[in-house]
């Protein structure tokens, strides 16, 4: 969960993936968790390069979302803190005829997502905040199974996956810039945000960064120092960060 709990941080899939991937190698007690399940732990992925906001009106301030609804899933209903926005949980599945109905004015999802799910004959607008990419996948292997395969099949394992969270990342930058051209060719407006607005959504957050590091560190995890350095490897990738998480 920790790319949910730090939004305006970075679009970078890819970066997210691997990032993910190597804290697990660092931090081995993030793995551990599936050993319940009888799995061992390959590597993360994830094919949501960046979350948006698709609306059935046009933007032009984040004034614009006060009293509105908007639906998403999960921790991304917390973006919605700080903007008078009403949230509502619903999935994906449910978008278009809860748009196309009036019960919600928009969602939080990506652009893939808008062409796949023809979500821009109900919400032909884009606001292109750029909340950020997520890791949304798991690659594991049962523990049984794992015990039967000799040794080099085992490291293949290990090398297929990181090949696949590799090419799952590059092949969602393609579709979401495939689809970002997509939805303007069936009618839609892509609404950018200015470096103000960005920065007045990401100061009007609540630190949720620092409440998963707290949870984490209640359950016995080392959560600020895993919190610190996903930031930390951001920086050093010259992310563009607008909310420095771990420095609150």
């Amino acid at each position: 969960n920790l790319p949910y709990v730090t939004p305006l941080v970075t679009a970078d899939i890819g970066l997210v993936a691997r990032t993910m991937s190597e804290l697990v190698e660092r931090y081995p007690q993030m793995a551990e968790q599936w050993q319940d399940y009888r799995q061992v732990y390959l590597t993360t992925a994830g094919s949501i390069d960046t979350y948006q906001v698709l609306t059935n009106y046009p933007v032009s301030s984040l004034e614009d979302f006060r009293g509105k609804k908007i639906a998403g899933v999960g921790l991304n209903l917390r973006y919605l803190t700080g903007l008078d926005a009403s949230p509502v949980n619903s999935g994906i599945s449910d978008w278009y005829n809860n748009l196309a109905t009036g019960l919600v004015d928009g969602v939080i999802g990506w652009a893939e997502g808008s062409i796949a799910y023809r979500l821009y004959e109900v919400a032909p607008y884009l606001v292109d905040v750029r909340l950020g990419a997520v890791s949304t996948k798991v690659n594991n292997v049962n523990v049984r199974t794992l015990a039967r395969l000799p040794e080099e099949v085992t490291n293949g394992l290990k090398e297929t996956a990181e090949d696949y969270r590799d090419e799952l990342a590059r092949e969602a930058d393609r579709r979401s810039a495939k689809s970002r051209i997509e939805f303007v060719e069936r009618g839609g407006t892509i609404i950018a945000l200015t470096p103000e607005q960005r920065q007045a959504w990401a100061d009007g957050l609540p630190n949720i960064a620092g409440e998963w590091a707290d949870d984490m560190e209640a359950r016995g995890q080392p959560g600020h120092a895993i919190l610190h350095e996903y930031m930390e490897i951001m920086r050093a990738n010259d992310q563009p960060i607008v909310r420095q998480w771990d420095r609150e």
